[in-house]
């Protein structure tokens, strides 16, 4: 079976792009797992403005091992209850498949976040440190484009004043490292 060698750019804001590569291409791997991040959000057909913000309603992750490309354990998925804009657009509940009860029985963002934390602390993404903020990173988070982390995440945050967690502050985007590798753009049933 051919090997193909993909470098994964790790995503940061504010920082450049350092480069993830495969222990089969010989070289150092960084990060033992991959935590791979998708977020569904409210929405609306109509673009409506009092729509704003949009809010997250399902927080989703696997995580895949690097050197095996397995997926490892079971899923992690929540729904999220949202709180500015309480009952989903018909468009929205046909776009994502969630329906109104899944989200009015479902815990805000910030227990979320606690939650998906100790998920990852239970299947060792962490080294060294009896919490995630003493301990090393061995996991690079992962979403197809920017939006999941970047955009939906980050604003969401800022406007519920909940800090962002640093292991969640740089990731890899998926579609840049499809690019990169297939030399044109591409939507994730190619990948």
């Amino acid at each position: 079976m051919k090997q193909t060698k993909l470098k994964l750019g790790l995503r940061a804001p504010s920082a450049s792009a350092s480069a993830l590569k495969r222990k089969s291409s010989g070289q150092s791997q960084p990060f033992a797992r991959l935590v791979v991040l998708d977020f569904e959000a409210t929405c609306d057909d109509r673009g409506k403005p009092d729509l704003i913000p949009q809010e997250i309603i399902e927080f989703s992750a696997v995580i895949l091992d690097t050197e095996t490309l397995q997926i490892l354990g079971d899923p992690f998925q929540r729904y999220v209850q949202p709180t500015e804009h309480p009952v989903l657009t018909p468009f929205c509940t046909q776009l994502t498949g969630i329906q109104q009860s899944q989200v009015e029985s479902a815990q805000l963002l910030p227990h979320v976040l606690r939650d998906f934390e100790g998920w990852l602390l239970e299947r060792g993404c962490f080294a060294g440190g009896g919490s995630p903020t003493q301990a090393q990173q061995t996991f690079a988070p992962l979403s197809w484009t920017n939006w999941d982390l970047q955009v939906q995440l980050e604003s969401e945050l800022k406007w519920r004043q909940v800090k962002r967690v640093p292991w969640l502050r740089r990731w890899i985007n998926l579609k840049v490292a499809f690019e990169k590798r297939f030399g044109k753009p591409g939507s994730l049933q190619q990948s």
